[in-house]
C-alpha cells in the first residue's frame, strides 16, 4: 500500500547438500524476519516418475464449471496464468482438471523463451484447480490463498506450452479457515511430472457484494444506493 518494497533473497548451501532459500523484507539497519523459506535439493537427473497416488475423487461427478466461466466468475488471473482449461470432475474430497499452459512469451520481459527449471504457471494452476473445487463444493463466494507446502517433487522438465496436462487434487483437513490438499500433475501419457504434498490454503469467506466487486469491478459496488438523502437527516449540522 505504501509503494515499492525492497526484498532480499538469499541462497545458502548447507553441509547436508541442501540449499536453504530465504526471502526477507529489506529495510535499512533492520534485521527482518524471514517472510518465506524453503530447502531445495538438486540432482544430476530427474528421478523416475512414481505411480499416481492421488486417487480419483470419490463419488465424483462432472464439474458444474464451464470453460467460459472459469476466468470470468472464478479466478482473477491474466492471460499468461490462465492454465486451467477445464474442470472435468468434482467430488466431496477433490477434483480432476485439464491444464494447458499458455505461451511463455510474455512472462519475462528480457526473453520470449525463458529457461525454467520448474513451470511455475502449471504449479499455480494446481492451486487454481483447488480453488475452483472449493468454490463448487465448499463456499461459492470464498477465496483461498496458499501459505505452506510440505514438499514439491519434480520428475521431469517443464512441459511445452500447449501440452495437455491432467491435475488431480485430494483435499483434507478442511476447517472454516484452512484447507489442505495433495496434488499431482501428469502429462498426456499419465506420467507424473509434479507431486505436491500438503499444499495448505487459508480460507477467506467473502460477502457477496465484495465477491461481485472482485469479479466485475467496473459494474459492482460494495455500498447500497441511498435514494432519499434528505430523510432521517435531522440533527446533522450544516454550515453556510
Amino acid at each position: 500500500d505504501s509503494g515499492e518494497l525492497t526484498v532480499e533473497l538469499t541462497a545458502t548451501l548447507r553441509p547436508d547438500g541442501h540449499i536453504h532459500v530465504a526471502l526477507r523484507r529489506r529495510t535499512p539497519d533492520t534485521a527482518n524476519p524471514v517472510c518465506a523459506g524453503a530447502a531445495m535439493m538438486f540432482a544430476p537427473r530427474y528421478s523416475d516418475a512414481p505411480a499416481a497416488s492421488v486417487v480419483m475423487a470419490r463419488d465424483a461427478q462432472p464439474s458444474a464449471w464451464t470453460r467460459n466461466r472459469l476466468y470470468t466468475e472464478g479466478m482473477f488471473h491474466g492471460p499468461s496464468f490462465r492454465a486451467v482449461e477445464e474442470m472435468n470432475m468434482c467430488g466431496p474430497n477433490g477434483s480432476v482438471a485439464k491444464l494447458r499452459c499458455p505461451s511463455r512469451a510474455a512472462l519475462v520481459r528480457s526473453t520470449s523463451d525463458p529457461a525454467l527449471l520448474t513451470d511455475f504457471v502449471a504449479l499455480d494452476a494446481a492451486g487454481q484447480a483447488v480453488a475452483f473445487w472449493s468454490q463448487e463444493k465448499l463456499q461459492p463466494c470464498g477465496d483461498i490463498f496458499p501459505y505452506s507446502l510440505d514438499s514439491l517433487e519434480c520428475y521431469g522438465a517443464p512441459p511445452e506450452p500447449g501440452e495437455p496436462l491432467e491435475c488431480r487434487t485430494a483435499s483434507h483437513g478442511i476447517t472454516s479457515t484452512d484447507l489442505h490438499s495433495d496434488i499431482e500433475i501428469a502429462d498426456s501419457r499419465g506420467r507424473v511430472i509434479y507431486k505436491l504434498t500438503n499444499w495448505a490454503d487459508r480460507r477467506f469467506l467473502v460477502p457477496t457484494s465484495l465477491w461481485a466487486l472482485r469479479i466485475t469491478p467496473r459494474s459492482s459496488y460494495t455500498g447500497g444506493e441511498w435514494k432519499e438523502p434528505g430523510r432521517g437527516a435531522e440533527g446533522i449540522a450544516t454550515c453556510s
